[in-house]
């Protein structure tokens, strides 16, 4: 709205003024003509000092002039007026699909608190270093990318993920920008800088994403600037031949010539597909789906195959607790307390998961303070002592008793006799960590990378939406690759792939024939994605790799934005070819018409500026998408 201030009040007062023209005297015409449209006649005069200057300014300048040179004061006035109702509803639909993205320029902070030479000082984000110590206050947004290091809170990630759930910020926790901090005071250090944290980069793609065009939005405006000569030497044509050569009325010939222009010009076209996309890209941004062009749109819309990587995409790629068996005299508590602080020393993945879940448990237990098992004195005085076995597992000495945690050689090495029985339900989807003390067996703890939530239900969902086939690429092993594909209902599994094998599997699916659309998370699917006709990374916090060489971004860690964004691209895709078909069939109806004398000065306003208000009408449906 900033480009016409005053336009709802110009578009009142010449409405009334209209009005009155037909009311009482024809005087009013005029005025209500020179409110209405002053800027765009004087637009129309500066343009013809450019080469260029045949576009639908200049048309509408001239058709609506010429009404009133043939004493059709009303209708030369409607064109004008038409014509700025129709530029109002066109900012009002801008105006509303900027909004979405407006949102995403919010997430970017203007100030960071950090820690210097002793000094806590206000500064702007782009001034601070790797490294330095932030201080982020309950309700400020985070800043620039950073690792907390004191206090805990929960932090609000629906900007950046469109999950309504808090994440518990805790000493460890990986703090995005554009996130915000809900209750408690947090010290954090920056990994990142400025420029390269999340929400500068999203704010980047969002740029890249309107500079790029879709196929229609190119044709279009390519078609503009060649038909829009060809429109005006023909209306000059439509008069100079039946007047010169065949000696007919002037006047008549001249009214026909305006009708054609005014029915010609292609503001229906030029205004409502760029709209189109641009509120199509906004309605994927509402969802926390970032697309780095329209053309991007155009290709999803076409999607037959999606291809997926496997851990951290259909699997959330992190191990956690699948299950827990104990033996007699033997808690779930106590064995999951023997496990972790037998692991506390340990930088393995799966230890890493087994001491996360026990201070969870204990975090629910004692909300007073993080409970951590690699800080707390009082926890580490009852481990004595910590000795590996490379391959098997570990012996640790807790208040004078050896526990032997491992997985089942060590377990055989030890004589330790297993329930296979009982713990079989658990080694079909779990890694297996057994459990002795001085040789006699107290549990099992199952560890295994679970599936993301709903992702059977995403699948048959892109099969309801058409997609042919899908397949799940992964460099795991066949077996497990099968399991999960088995799970999720996923066509086909090809496992054991290293980055130029799953490039090579998009080419051999890309061959038969269709739209290939692939998403992946890590470093190594950098290469895929690029080579997929649409390349999806999954999460804020996939690789940077990945996301650099993705056509889109899916900011959360739910697979079901996925289908979402082929609706949308699918309704973006067919609301903007619905636009060019009425536009162009109501258009050519009317020259036809107006060829034989039989279309009127308002058909051809109807014609141009009535069906570009509908197109605009018919666009801002993207902006109301709920599905």
């Amino acid at each position: 709205m900033k480009k016409k201030p005053n336009i709802q009040t110009r578009l009142v007062a010449s409405s009334i003024l209209f009005t009155l023209g037909f009311l009482l005297n024809q005087k009013f015409f005029i005025i209500a003509y020179l409110i209405s449209g002053y800027d765009v006649l004087w637009k129309a005069i500066k343009g013809m000092k450019k080469i260029d200057f045949m576009d639908e300014i200049f048309l509408m300048s001239i058709a609506s002039l010429g009404a009133f040179a043939l004493g059709q004061m009303a209708e030369g006035t409607a064109v004008m007026l038409f014509y700025q109702l129709g530029e109002y509803l066109e900012h009002r639909a801008m105006h509303r699909s900027n909004q979405s993205i407006d949102a995403l320029r919010k997430m970017v902070s203007d100030k960071a608190t950090v820690y210097r030479n002793g000094k806590v000082l206000s500064v702007a984000p782009a001034t601070v270093l790797i490294g330095e110590l932030l201080e982020i206050k309950p309700g400020e947004r985070v800043p620039i990318d950073c690792l907390v290091e004191e206090g805990k809170s929960s932090v609000d990630t629906s900007s950046l993920t469109g999950e309504a759930m808090p994440m518990q910020a805790i000493p460890g926790t990986e703090l995005l920008s554009g996130m915000i901090n809900n209750d408690g005071l947090i010290k954090a250090k920056t990994v990142k800088s400025f420029s390269q944290s999340t929400s500068s980069r999203i704010l980047q793609l969002v740029e890249q994403a309107r500079k790029q065009k879709s196929k229609s939005e190119t044709f279009i405006s390519s078609f503009a600037k060649v038909y829009t000569p060809i429109v005006v030497f023909s209306a000059i044509a439509l008069t100079a031949i039946p007047v010169l050569l065949l000696g007919k009325p002037l006047d008549t010939w001249i009214y026909r010539s305006l009708v054609f222009l005014v029915v010609s010009c292609p503001c229906a076209l030029v205004i409502s597909v760029p709209l189109t996309f641009f509120a199509g890209i906004g309605a994927l941004a509402k969802k926390g789906i970032l697309v780095k062009g329209s053309s991007f749109m155009d290709k999803l819309a076409k999607v037959t195959y999606v291809a997926f990587d496997k851990t951290g995409t259909i699997t959330k790629g992190s191990f956690s607790l699948i299950g827990i068996y104990t033996a007699k005299n033997t808690s779930r508590e106590d064995l999951l307390w023997l496990t972790a602080l037998s692991e506390s020393k340990s930088n393995h993945p799966i230890a890493r998961s087994i001491i996360g879940e026990w201070e969870a448990n204990q975090q629910t237990i004692r909300k007073d303070r993080h409970y951590s098992l690699t800080t707390d004195l009082e926890a580490q005085r009852h481990l004595s002592g910590t000795k590996e076995f490379a391959g098997m597992g570990l012996e640790a000495k807790i208040d004078g008793r050896l526990i032997q945690v491992g997985n089942e050689k060590f377990m055989k090495q030890l004589q330790v006799a297993l329930p296979y029985d009982e713990i079989a339900p658990m080694a079909s989807v779990a890694t297996l960590i057994h459990v002795a003390a001085e040789g006699t067996y107290l549990g099992t703890v199952g560890i295994g990378d679970i599936l993301r939530k709903d992702t059977d239900q995403v699948i048959q969902a892109l099969k309801r939406l058409g997609i042919r086939r899908t397949y799940l690429l992964s460099g795991d092993s066949q077996a497990n690759t099968d399991k999960v594909a088995a799970e999720v209902g996923i066509n086909e599994a090809k496992a054991q792939l290293l980055p130029q094998g799953k490039v090579a599997e998009v080419v051999k699916i890309k061959q038969q024939g269709g739209t290939v659309a692939f998403i992946g998370d890590g470093m190594n699917d950098a290469p895929v994605i690029a080579t997929a006709d649409v390349g999806i990374a999954m999460g804020a916090l996939g690789s940077d790799a990945a996301i650099e060489a993705s056509d889109m971004v899916v900011m959360g860690e739910d697979l079901a934005t996925l289908p979402q964004a082929i609706r949308i691209s699918r309704k973006t895709v067919r609301i903007a070819r619905q636009n060019i078909v009425f536009a162009l069939t109501v258009k050519i109806a009317i020259l036809i018409l107006g060829a034989f004398g039989l279309a009127t000065m308002w058909m051809a306003v109807f014609a141009d500026v009535g069906v570009s208000m509908l197109a605009i009408l018919n666009a801002m449906r993207m902006l109301r998408n709920r599905q």
